[in-house]
């Protein structure tokens, strides 16, 4: 889902990495749920921390499917934008 310049506050400035934020939404019941366990149990991810250099660890590393990376992409603007859309 893309988000619209009026429909998000382009001003806002995640106060957490992105890392983080996920890792505070591994209870979801949801794909960014599923995304998050499985950031939080990847053993060879080590400190990375971006949606760019998660996303290519994800890709160089484990061959994700592409509803993965969606969901990785739907993270990152939940994040960059500060939204709490449900899946």
């Amino acid at each position: 889902m893309a988000y619209s310049p009026s429909a998000v506050n382009l001003y806002k400035v995640p106060s957490k990495t992105f890392r983080e934020w996920l890792r505070l939404q591994e209870r979801r019941d949801d794909s960014i749920g599923d995304l998050a366990r499985d950031v939080a149990t990847d053993r060879c991810l080590g400190k990375r921390r971006a949606v760019g250099s998660i996303r290519e660890h994800l890709v160089a590393a484990h061959t994700p499917i592409d509803a993965a990376l969606d969901t990785l992409d739907r993270a990152g603007q939940l994040w960059k934008y500060g939204g709490d859309e449900p899946a």
